[in-house]
């Protein structure tokens, strides 16, 4: 009986990886979540392997070698098939499969042992060290959200080196700085870089901007020229329509020498989409890119907020 569940687990695990789960609209701390399932499956899969007649008696050392490249070899197989069901491929997903095989193997030797608590407090460091690699990620984004909901309504000071993983880069490179800033102690510098639409887009903050009047940041412009810049905002239908342009917030603002102090009205954001309204407790993206720069552009972005003043 106890087998049985056993590898219906297994299965279940196997199947998810390819099934439901999360996706590009799951926040970063279901993600992180749902990637330790890679340690649990082939954690489960090394010790069903390892319980076989011909593995069970031969040599640690033989073990320990079959078990990584099986591990390997099946964990980089998983991740080539996901690419052509849609999903990503992701080599911390390999590393964590690689984990999951070493707790195996290391729980393996603690059933195995004559003196099972010996052998549990010889292995405890290194179960805890898989523990900790697997779900330091998840605590990590358990912190930052945490932190995001205390500084609400403020979406983005860059007063903390861990506020840039909320950002993704596309043909641009963000780091903080400390020379031009809008508030605070520090502000984000950004690279742009000659591409077709090089920019940085936001996926992790409070999505429910319901019961507030503007959008508010600031923006410098070390150059002597104007410069011009285009916000994207949308929700998480937007996504379920097909990304189409017309279906989310688009706006292009000029940028002047020096700061610029730029707030949107939320109820034009809200009307922007041209056959629904946008939903304001569900906003999932900030984007702000450039247009077919022909050379690198520095500018420098601070304090991303929402007000009602």
């Amino acid at each position: 009986m106890l087998n049985a569940i056993f590898y219906a687990l297994l299965l279940l695990l196997f199947s998810l990886l390819f099934i439901g789960g999360a996706d590009d609209n799951s926040g970063r701390l279901i993600k992180t979540l749902w990637d330790t399932g890679h340690l649990f499956l082939f954690a489960g899969l090394a010790l069903a392997l390892l319980n076989r007649p011909w593995l069970k008696n031969r040599r640690g050392v033989f073990q320990w070698g079959l078990i990584t490249l099986l591990t390997l070899s099946f964990g980089l197989g998983i991740e080539i098939v996901q690419l052509q069901v849609g999903r990503y491929f992701e080599y911390m997903d390999v590393l964590f499969d690689l984990l999951g095989a070493y707790l195996g193997l290391l729980v393996f030797y603690i059933l195995r042992s004559p003196n099972k608590v010996l052998s549990s407090l010889k292995t405890l460091p290194l179960i805890l060290l898989i523990l900790l690699i697997v779900f330091w990620p998840v605590f990590k984004a358990y912190q930052d959200k945490q932190q995001m909901q205390l500084d609400f309504p403020v979406l983005a000071d860059f007063e903390s080196r861990n506020e840039l993983s909320r950002w993704e880069e596309n043909n641009a490179r963000i780091l903080l700085q400390t020379k031009y800033i809008r508030h605070g102690h520090s502000a984000l510098a950004i690279e742009f870089q000659p591409a077709q639409y090089p920019g940085f887009a936001m996926h992790e903050f409070i999505g429910n901007w319901q019961g507030y009047q503007y959008l508010a940041f600031s923006f410098y412009n070390p150059t002597k020229e104007s410069r011009q810049i285009e916000l994207k905002v949308y929700d998480r239908q937007h996504k379920a329509n097909g990304q189409q342009y017309a279906d989310s917030f688009n706006r292009v603002m000029t940028l002047q020498p020096g700061w610029n102090d730029i707030k949107i009205h939320l109820a034009d954001i809200r009307r922007a989409p041209e056959k629904r309204s946008m939903n304001m407790s569900d906003i999932i993206d900030i984007s702000l890119f450039l247009h077919h720069p022909k050379q690198p552009l520095l500018l420098y972005f601070d304090y991303l907020r929402l007000t009602s003043e």
